[in-house]
């Protein structure tokens, strides 16, 4: 059972709950609240994603990023993942580099244009 870390709406008290409940109660203030279960799935495979990416295991984090894309589009995090991890995983295999062909290729180049296009939607 993992804990989901959290901040009371009224209060602002730092609070925890079991990540297999719907609904919690703020200690400090009564105050009762919903827990989004994709908003804590999304953010545990953006987790798993970016500790793979960490230990240098590419190809592992762009399976974890693909599944960011399928099941949360609109999250620029698992599109930005997906080119990052492709190009550092290409790289070590040729450590020689790459041409600027290689950027137009399918599938990065559509992973960077949706990360691109939801980059410039995103409000400062």
């Amino acid at each position: 059972m993992a804990f989901v870390a959290a901040i009371c709406t009224q209060c602002g008290a730092q609070i925890e709950m079991d990540n297999t409940c719907e609904i919690g109660i703020c200690k400090h203030c009564g105050t009762t609240f919903v827990v989004d279960k994709a908003a804590n799935e999304l953010e545990q495979l953006i987790r798993m994603a970016e500790g793979l990416q960490q230990l240098g295991e590419y190809e592992n984090a762009l399976e974890k990023y693909q599944k960011i894309t399928e099941k949360y589009p609109q999250d620029v995090r698992g599109w930005l993942g997906c080119v990052q991890n492709y190009s550092d995983g290409a790289f070590r295999k040729e450590p020689g580099g790459w041409d600027a062909e290689w950027l137009d290729k399918e599938p990065f180049s559509v992973w960077y244009q949706k990360a691109y296009l939801l980059a410039m939607m995103t409000p400062d």
